[in-house]
């Protein structure tokens, strides 16, 4: 194999995220994710934010659930979680819209057959529902 050290680390994270498989799990997901969004420029500040709402809300519940077992009730059960101890909607909502973007790669790349994103229509605290996103990845 021919390249730099970097072709090589960006070779392994898209066959980390790439590489569809039975019991592929969230945490393999969203820590390809986190990278991939680390690899493009994404500012530090989001990442290291990101990173922080999945080690404190999302991990504990979504870590080793398999990507395709990932539903709108157990989101919906993290996100009333998270608002039970406080959390803003705006802290939801960067929860929702990483997990989010992450499905999108996921179906981007076969691990799993979502006809429509688990995380749209969850309810909020406040009664409002997440209207789905802009499907940045088509």
């Amino acid at each position: 194999m021919r390249g730099t050290h970097t072709d090589a680390e960006n070779a392994l994270v898209l066959l980390i995220v790439e590489k569809p498989g039975p019991g592929r799990r969230t945490v393999d997901l969203i820590d390809g994710h986190l990278e991939l969004l680390h690899r493009a420029g994404r500012a530090a500040g989001t990442l290291r934010r990101y990173r922080e709402i999945w080690d404190r809300w999302l991990a504990p519940r979504l870590a080793n659930v398999k990507i395709d077992d990932i539903t709108t009730p157990l989101l919906q059960s993290v996100v009333d979680a998270m608002a039970d101890q406080g959390q803003s909607t705006g802290s939801i909502n960067q929860a929702l819209s990483l997990l989010s973007d992450a499905i999108k790669l996921a179906v981007r790349y076969g691990h799993i057959d979502f006809d429509a994103n688990p995380s749209t229509g969850i309810q909020y605290p406040n009664g409002r529902n997440r209207a789905p996103g802009r499907n940045r990845l088509r």
